[in-house]
């Protein structure tokens, strides 16, 4: 039963990516490179980006066609809920948990929310809030506004500073400390907490109130690497995958002060005022013979949805009110 639905829905999704790629092939030279090329480049995101957004809606479409004109395959949807209804109404009939296998599920939810470092780091791809870096065995999320993080044609952004938040995996193997811990992080204004998927006892936690201000264009290093690697070498070639006019100005501007000794901004963590605590980040490091490195790398990016959720928290707790304090307590 399912299977027919799902071969009948893979071969519509599969027409619909040869419609389109029919459709941008057949569109006017100028005007896919206007559409297409012309908006990446000025909004400083890849090309690719978009036509996955194109792509995208097109199948989206081709789902909601292929269920709303087809009597065969609602009837097979109402079917299929019938039995899950049934098998909610005769629990003693039903399956167990340990019986039923949702390990394909796991993993298609996990993609949901991760975008691989290889992925993101082999294409070049600059920087976005999502993204997390690694130094040793700690790893930290960048946050920052999708406007003011974005690389413009003449290389610059609105602002160059952001925040790096700490982020960690807990796993629990008894339930209870599970939702303990879920429930008292949660209730927290200072903490951003998620789960990939309700089966797993784990959740991923963001501590804002241990936020790191950093430097957007020291991080943005990384984007010239193919490794991920925020460093710069003496002597750097530029990559052909290095398309967008930002990128190449940076890049060349990034360049010239290496060779002319004008200076070269090493700062990661920015002095902002806000306090933290010890995080391990340390500036820079300068050799002769290589340049400029960090031991910090990016290892993979949140998804969007996600990485602006944790964002808009942040803002609501940086903007929490202040009371007065209470002068009649005695601690």
């Amino acid at each position: 039963m399912f299977s027919q639905m799902a071969y009948g829905l893979r071969n519509e999704i599969i027409k619909s990516i040869d419609e389109v790629t029919e459709r941008l092939i057949g569109t006017n030279v100028y005007g896919l490179d206007r559409a297409i090329f012309g908006s990446s480049l000025n909004e400083g995101i890849s090309e690719l980006d978009l036509l996955h957004r194109i792509y995208s809606l097109s199948q989206k479409t081709a789902v909601s066609s292929f269920i709303s004109q087809n009597d065969s395959v609602i009837n097979e949807l109402t079917k299929l809920r019938q039995l899950s209804i049934q098998a909610q109404s005769d629990p003693e009939n039903s399956l167990a948990d340990e019986q039923i296998d949702l390990t394909e599920f796991q993993k298609i939810r996990s993609e949901e929310f991760w975008f691989s470092g290889d992925d993101i780091n082999k294409v070049f791809s600059p920087i976005v809030c999502g993204d997390v870096f690694k130094l040793k065995k700690r790893e930290f999320i960048l946050l920052s506004q999708p406007c003011d993080t974005i690389l413009r044609q003449n290389g610059k952004r609105k602002t160059n500073s952001a925040v790096l938040i700490p982020i960690k995996k807990y796993v629990f193997e008894d339930e209870s400390d599970f939702i303990s811990k879920y429930n008292e992080y949660s209730s927290q204004v200072q903490s951003f907490v998620f789960r990939e998927d309700s089966i797993e006892q784990s959740f991923w936690l963001l501590m804002l109130n241990l936020a790191i201000p950093v430097s957007l264009d020291v991080l943005a290093l990384c984007t010239f690497n193919s490794q991920g690697k925020i460093e710069f070498t003496k002597k750097q070639e530029i990559s052909p995958l290095l398309h967008l006019d930002g990128q190449i100005n940076r890049f060349n501007r990034l360049e010239e002060l290496s060779q002319s000794g004008e200076g070269f901004p090493t700062e990661i963590c920015l002095d902002t005022g806000i306090y933290r605590k010890e995080h391990g980040i340390k500036n820079l490091e300068y050799s002769e013979n290589h340049g400029w490195k960090s031991k910090l790398l990016r290892v993979r990016r949140l998804d969007a949805q996600y990485s602006e959720h944790a964002l808009n928290k942040y803002f609501a707790y940086k903007s929490r009110k202040a009371f007065d304090h209470d002068f009649t307590t005695l601690n």
